[in-house]
């Protein structure tokens, strides 16, 4: 009478031990009876994203033992563990005062390692920009002027950029923008008055003081370099102006019963390109002295006394 396998050993057969042929370097290994996997070491998906292992199925045949293998592709998800990186701490830029409201100054720019919404990067100014002077486009970092600039009343600005990721908890860094305004011709000369008056003595002598002109510009150097010229006024040259320092002079000798009086135009012109001007106006009288001895007219006379 034939006899099958016994019980005890159908149940051998039947009994299944899990082994990895391949671990992933040691980051897995497996519960030979249950064949749960289980994580060994950290994962870090930026370094791998996924894994591949070799899992064998062996029975306990008292023989010859059977085995098969199954691979196994384990995905790692992505958790908002790395912060965003801005491609410099430090941006600097050159900015001329005229640029007109919309222009784009520069670019910041911010990466995440991450991936999906926790790699979705938004930019905001957290400090710098009181004055409302600069935007930033949230999504592309363009940053643009949104106000008229003003090299004479401020002419640096330090704007501490953010980079925040859609992550939840976010994650944030930071970048410092560093922007400089450069001057332009934007200023006239502007005289301390609009008319100066004088008095000068027809004896004065060449060279002589008459007075001096105080002009300023807002702008800075050269554009806001100063040189005087006269004009108009002047017919005959009789006076100068330093047209460094504004002084204007006697320059060649008055004589009051010929002029009594000059309304010089002094020009201030700056060294801007194109230059800016504005004049003002100097009113000389001459003061007289006694140069000149009667005279008769006619200078003879012709007298008959009747006795």
């Amino acid at each position: 009478m034939a006899h099958g396998p016994s019980r005890s050993t159908a149940r051998t057969n039947r009994k299944v031990v899990y082994s990895l042929a391949d671990s992933a370097n040691g980051f897995f290994s497996i519960d030979s009876s249950s064949g749960i996997i289980i994580l060994e070491k950290p994962l870090d998906r930026e370094q791998q994203s996924s894994y591949s292992i070799s899992v064998q199925a062996t029975d306990q045949s008292p023989g010859q033992a059977l085995s098969s293998l199954a691979t196994v592709t384990i995905t790692v998800l992505d958790i908002n563990d790395n912060p965003p990186v801005f491609e410099r701490r430090d941006y600097l830029v050159t900015v001329p005062e005229d640029t007109s409201p919309g222009t784009q100054v520069l670019v910041v720019f911010a990466t995440s390692k991450d991936i999906g919404t926790n790699a979705e990067i938004t930019y905001l100014i957290r400090s710098g920009n009181e004055q409302g002077k600069f935007r930033i486009n949230p999504k592309t970092g363009s940053i643009s002027v949104s106000e008229v600039l003003d090299f004479e009343l401020r002419r640096t600005f330090y704007l501490v950029v953010e980079a925040k990721d859609g992550g939840t908890p976010a994650l944030s860094a930071m970048a410092t923008v560093n922007i400089n305004l450069t001057d332009v011709n934007d200023n006239p000369p502007e005289f301390s008055q609009d008319v100066y008056s004088a008095v000068i003595s027809e004896d004065a002598l060449v060279g002589d003081s008459v007075t001096l002109l105080i002009a300023e510009d807002a702008d800075s150097q050269p554009n806001g370099q100063i040189r005087f010229s006269i004009v108009n006024g002047d017919r005959d040259s009789e006076f100068a102006v330093d047209p460094v320092l504004g002084l204007v002079k006697v320059k060649k000798k008055l004589d009051r019963e010929r002029v009594s009086g000059y309304s010089l135009l002094i020009q201030a012109v700056d060294s801007g390109v194109p230059a800016m001007s504005s004049t003002a106006t100097v009113n000389i009288d001459i003061s007289d002295v006694n140069d000149n001895s009667p005279v008769f007219t006619p200078a003879n006379y012709t007298a008959v006394i009747q006795g």
